[in-house]
């Protein structure tokens, strides 16, 4: 099984087999612009703006196939950060340690995701960059069921990292390739977009 611990960089996070696109390209993106925002196993730390801060302590097993390959989120790396976040959030979702998180994650907002990750004010339906193009915030944006740019996944969620031009750049949490597209803000391909101001 690979390690748990090293630098979390933003390429990492891949989705497995459960549908949380969201909360993957939610990772990425903090890991991308709010690097020191992210817990380190196995203390975690979720955000409810009802409820407040709650911690999570979890162990390091993870469900493998019968070939020993991570089953739900996967990693461009050795580290397995990314896996044992989802597994923590799962737990947070659920409050069961071996929950199932094909089921307890199972669609969801990414900006949601990012505030519960790392606390904050949400910004819907807006984005904001430096001067160098890139994102100063955790920024996602997520697909409409039919996007009219055939190289974007419908009802899928993207990590913004960057304008440049007219350009803008996603990254696929479903494999982790880069997307260039003409507008993040475009109703044709996103049904929402936003960014979070971590707290």
């Amino acid at each position: 099984m690979p390690v748990s611990s090293g630098t979390m960089t933003y390429t990492e996070p891949i989705q497995g087999c459960a549908k949380d696109c969201y909360f993957l390209a939610a990772l990425s993106s903090i890991a991308w612009a709010a690097n020191s925002k992210l817990k380190v196993f196995p203390n975690y730390q979720f955000y409810n703006p009802a409820a407040g801060w709650n911690s999570v302590q979890l162990g390091v097993e993870l469900a493998v196939d019968a070939g020993n390959n991570l089953v739900y989120a996967r990693t461009s790396s050795g580290y397995i950060w990314p896996c044992l976040y989802e597994k923590a959030y799962a737990k947070w979702k659920s409050g069961q340690e071996q929950s199932d998180i094909k089921t307890v994650l199972n669609g969801g907002n990414p900006l949601t995701a990012i505030q519960n990750i790392c606390g904050g004010v949400v910004k819907e339906q807006q984005l904001t960059f430096l001067r160098t193009g890139r994102t100063p915030y955790p920024t996602v944006a997520f697909t409409t069921h039919q996007p009219a740019n055939p190289n974007l996944i419908p009802d899928h969620s993207y990590t913004v990292t960057r304008k440049s031009g007219d350009g803008y750049e996603l990254r696929n949490p479903c494999g982790g390739s880069l997307i260039w597209v003409n507008k993040v803000d475009d109703p044709a391909n996103f049904t929402n977009w936003g960014y979070v101001i971590p707290g």
